[in-house]
């Protein structure tokens, strides 16, 4: 017979915290992991709504309560979110929250919500200086879900790819309508031996932009498959790499005289 699991002991320093919020009775309670979490002593368990709002940063309350009425109508059942809580300390911290109602008044309005929220504070601020990075550096994010067929890029491979984002089709037309005629159908042929083969892809090629320059671009990325080995999707980055690319042949041609 298999041993009971203590699950208070599991989530013990997990960095999830447990909540539940009585909607008539107007009161939040938290469990000692939350408490620990927000730097509260461990008898500071119980609030009101409106204590309890207040450690909400002000743009996530907002959304909170816009969100509050698709669980009366029922268009949703659970809700999974990040807001920002204020630390004893006097920070902003980041939380990862997961809940849903348990229980129901006689019309069938949610009046009890229970949840977890997770301290995701150290992942969100190592995402911004990531993205603060590539921001920099000039470099674009995509990805291709072969499920769906959509190609997402973000702010910078739009404007890599020199499109307005109202000009996107979302699907692979965007890329291949920016290669370089004679360069796409060996492009494209890559792109297919990487998905039947191979789990990386890194190319340079020329794509032609909306003013009919000519602009060199270096793309990075990866295969994503599934347990069967079937392509899920592919993701990666791009950087235009044209200045790179004529500061190298001016150098080579100094040293030719």
């Amino acid at each position: 017979m298999a041993e009971p699991v203590d699950y208070q002991l599991a989530l013990k320093d997990s960095r999830v915290g447990a909540w539940v919020w009585y909607l008539k009775e107007d009161r939040v309670v938290i469990d000692e992991e939350m408490a620990k979490i927000l730097g509260f002593s461990s008898q500071k368990r119980e609030f009101s709504s409106n204590e309890w709002q207040a450690y909400t940063h002000p743009d996530d309350i907002k959304e909170h309560f816009r969100r509050l009425p698709d669980f009366h109508n029922g268009r949703i059942h659970s809700i999974e979110t990040i807001r920002r809580f204020l630390h004893s300390n006097g920070q902003w911290i980041h939380m990862l929250i997961r809940g849903r109602p348990f229980e129901y008044d006689e019309s069938g309005n949610p009046i009890a919500f229970t949840g977890t929220q997770t301290d995701v504070t150290e992942h969100i601020l190592i995402k911004e200086e990531l993205k603060l990075v590539i921001d920099q550096l000039n470099i674009g994010c995509w990805k291709w879900d072969l499920l769906t067929g959509r190609l997402l890029w973000d702010e910078q491979s739009v404007r890599i790819f020199d499109y307005e984002p109202g000009e996107l089709t979302r699907t692979t037309n965007d890329f291949e309508n920016r290669l370089k005629p004679n360069q796409k159908e060996g492009v494209i042929q890559r792109i297919t031996e990487v998905l039947e083969k191979e789990d990386s892809y890194s190319e340079v090629y020329e794509i032609i932009n909306r003013r009919g320059e000519t602009r060199y671009i270096r793309d990075l990325g990866n295969v994503l498959r599934d347990v069967e080995g079937r392509v899920v999707c592919m993701y990666g980055v791009v950087y235009d790499v044209t200045d790179e690319l004529s500061a190298h042949k001016r150098l080579e041609d100094q040293k030719t005289f």
